[in-house]
């Protein structure tokens, strides 16, 4: 192996080599010298007389002194003496007296490629020949990099004259502009440029050449659409600086080595010209120059051609932004809150999602099939940031129950956010205890009850009783009685936290079968589409519609409301006594069942209004049906049969019997998605409890009483019941499944 490097000639550490530092800092100083190489010069033939610690310069051809026969090296001056390196083909260096860089082509340093062109354009666009153009640093982002080579351009440059812009919209040279290395020898310095714009795509040139002309006054240059400068390529003299005018016409291809110097605004008929400068009408370019912030560009294509719609146009295969160390941030800003501020992701340049402040101050994001038609996705809060997911129904923050037990979210969201698996220790902590009393408000016929987890409150409705058929509890065990709107027989209570509303149906009153509430306090009554018999109401938040079932005639039995106070009455498909209906997003199916009908007592619907029938294994009084998602299951409950009073359902079409704990009179069901839980409550006095809808175990309630309803609290982490019969005591929980000291 060699002793230094082959392309530095970096010495090389040796085995059992002693003093390895003195090699390693050697090496390290040809590093320095090498790395990032500028040097002072490249005219001198003998060495500075007080050089400083570090200065290089390349050595001159005939050098003398110290640098005697190292012409074209480079001379470092390091600890008081002069270093040498050879270069080799490919280097490249900065001269800092010529501002330029130079290339070492293996005899010697030549101008790298494109050196000069800036400097060439800012010298023809001078204006009257007193530097009050455009500058080289003006021009310098414009493309001169790309240039084969400018060093012809090195020779004397000179020029005069004004260029102005007509009221016409016209650019006009007073005297051409001259390259001493080619166009003085063909034209006078008083001479003009002559273009003739084309209108077929064609092009036509400017001055100095046969199929060109030049005229001893100024012509103007009008109707054009880009103004072109053409560089000198290589180093004949026939090549020098060009000009060369483009019209609007779409099928002339420019070549990459021509620097566009001015074009047409189509808005405002001035002309712009590189540096943001902009010459209005009438307006002479120095006065423009020297007023122009610069720089400024009124739009701006990249690969593609911007228009007065979109002023950044950018066709990319990929794009970059990275910061500078301190991070970096991209803005996308709007005048008013009102006004939209987001981005918009297209298939074929037809809308597809859009996310960001749309319409508003809110963060939002929303999706399109088509372009026209627009969902709102999510929308974030920018006070509360809470989110909402329109299809999740999530209208408050994702909210773990006490304990860690569970979100107040619908399984589709519990899936997605891995709180799905049921946590089996809080189960067996309900399941072995039994049910406490709680003391209702009123000694009422109680018939339905929900949970409201937006208000935290478990919501009861009566059939009886005097102004006092609601009553709420925010733990299910004290109990405040509540103004009905109306003495009806009230059977069923839903809560929708989409619209932030209670909705209650009964089976009395005449046109004022349904009531509302916010809170679970204010009721107001609304008129019913039929005095029906309305037992059952659920809320569909995917279809954003109530859905209530009752007895009746097959025109009174169903109806339904997107807001709970507009009603429409919908036909049944048989006239049976609809005790239950229930609604699963996953399917996207209503299901309700009733408690007469011989076989065909479930009927299913998608929409709510369309409804078909189907059949049971059994004929029982069905009088709950409820879905868990998390099973995939339907489970319904009756108040008659034989040893198989529930029956279960992966779709609501095909049901089989399932055995029940007792013989009991089924009225009240629900699932707890936490725990996985079933319970059910009897109007005998039974509770019972299933994890999977077909193995049911019976439980202790606290009173043999008439328990009509069900519902279950994440939040709580308990089940609360209510009763038709009893003294003070209509109303019972579960224990609270959660690890604390709550209900137990």
């Amino acid at each position: 192996m060699s002793d230094t490097t082959d392309r530095l000639q970096l010495p090389r550490l040796a085995a059992a080599q002693a003093q390895k530092h003195v090699t390693h800092n050697d090496a390290l100083a040809i590093l320095d010298a090498l790395v990032q190489l500028a040097v002072a010069d490249r005219d001198l033939t003998a060495p500075p007389a007080s050089p400083a610690a570090g200065e290089r310069h390349l050595v001159a051809a005939g050098a003398t002194g110290a640098w005697a026969g190292r012409a074209g090296e480079i001379a470092e001056y390091l600890d008081g003496a002069w270093r040498f390196h050879a270069p080799r083909a490919g280097w490249t260096a900065y001269v800092a007296a010529e501002g330029a860089a130079v290339v070492y082509d293996g005899t010697g340093w030549t101008a790298a490629a494109g050196e000069g062109a800036a400097a060439i354009l800012a010298k023809l666009l001078t204006v009257d020949g007193a530097g009050s153009g455009l500058d080289a640093d003006r021009l310098g982002g414009i493309g001169h990099a790309t240039l084969a080579a400018a060093s012809q351009a090195r020779a004397s440059i000179a020029g005069g004259g004004t260029l102005a812009v007509s009221a016409a919209g016209e650019v006009s040279w007073s005297a051409r502009y001259v390259v001493g290395a080619g166009r003085g020898a063909q034209f006078a310095p008083a001479g003009s440029f002559d273009v003739v714009c084309p209108t077929s795509g064609t092009v036509t040139g400017v001055g100095g050449a046969a199929d060109r002309t030049a005229t001893s006054a100024g012509v103007a240059l009008a109707a054009f659409e880009t103004l072109y400068f053409v560089p000198p390529v290589g180093g004949a003299t026939a090549g020098a600086a060009d000009f060369r005018v483009c019209g609007g016409s779409a099928d002339f291809a420019v070549p990459g080595h021509w620097i566009a110097l001015a074009r047409r605004d189509g808005e405002s008929g001035g002309v712009l010209f590189p540096g943001g400068v902009r010459v209005g009408l009438g307006e002479s370019f120095a006065q423009a120059a020297s007023t122009t912030p610069r720089p400024r560009l009124d739009r701006l294509g990249i690969n593609a051609a911007a228009d007065a719609t979109n002023r950044l146009v950018a066709a990319l295969s990929a794009a970059l932004i990275t910061d500078e160390g301190a991070g970096v941030q991209v803005k996308v800003n709007k005048t008013g809150a009102a006004n939209t501020g987001a981005l918009v992701f297209q298939t074929g340049f037809s809308g597809r999602a859009e996310f960001g402040l749309v319409g508003g101050d809110d963060f939002k994001l929303k999706v399109s099939p088509d372009g026209s038609t627009w969902t709102e996705a999510l929308a974030v809060d920018r006070t509360a940031g809470t989110a909402t997911l329109r299809q999740l129904a999530l209208t408050t923050a994702l909210a773990v129950g006490q304990g860690g037990s569970g979100a107040r979210t619908p399984a589709s969201a519990r899936k997605a956010l891995g709180l799905a698996v049921p946590n089996v220790p809080k189960r067996r902590r309900l399941t072995g205890s039994a049910w406490l009393a709680s003391t209702s408000a009123a000694d009422n016929d109680w018939r339905g009850v929900c949970w409201a987890a937006e208000l935290g409150l478990f919501v009861a409705v009566g059939a009886s009783g005097s102004g006092n058929r609601v009553m709420t509890s925010p733990d299910g065990i004290a109990w405040t009685a509540r103004t009905s709107a109306a003495d009806n027989n009230w059977r069923a209570v839903c809560w929708s936290p989409e619209l932030s509303l209670l909705v209650a149906v009964g089976d009395s009153g005449t046109g004022n079968r349904v009531m509302t509430s916010p809170d679970g306090i204010t009721w107001t009554a609304r008129a019913s589409a039929a005095d029906g018999g309305w037992y059952a109401v659920c809320w569909s938040p995917q279809l954003a519609l109530f859905v209530a079932v009752g007895y009746g005639t097959v025109s009174t039995q169903i109806m339904t409301s997107p807001d709970g106070i507009a009603w429409t009455v919908r036909t049944s498909p048989a006239a049976n006594q609809w005790f239950s209906v229930d609604w699963t997003a996953e399917l996207g199916l209503f299901v309700a069942v009733s408690v007469d009908g011989g076989t065909s007592q479930v009927m299913t619907s998608p929409n709510g209004i369309a409804w078909t029938l189907r059949s049971v294994p059994a004929s029982r009084s069905w009088t709950r049906v409820r879905w868990s998602a998390e099973l995939g299951i339907f489970v319904a409950v009756a108040a008659s049969g034989t040893g198989t009073r529930a029956m279960t359902s992966p779709d609501g079409v095909t049901w089989t019997l399932r055995t029940t704990a007792t013989d009991s009179v089924w009225y009240g069901l629900a699932w707890a998605p936490e725990i996985g839980l079933w319970a059910a409550v009897s109007s005998d006095g039974t509770v019972m409890t299933s994890p999977d809808g077909v193995t049911w175990t019976a439980g202790t309630s606290p009173a043999v009483l008439a328990w009509r309803s069900l519902a279950w609290s994440p939040e709580l982490g308990l089940f609360a019941a209510v009763a038709s019969t009893g003294s003070g005591n209509r109303a019972m929980t579960s224990v609270s499944a959660h690890a604390i000291t709550y209900r137990s």
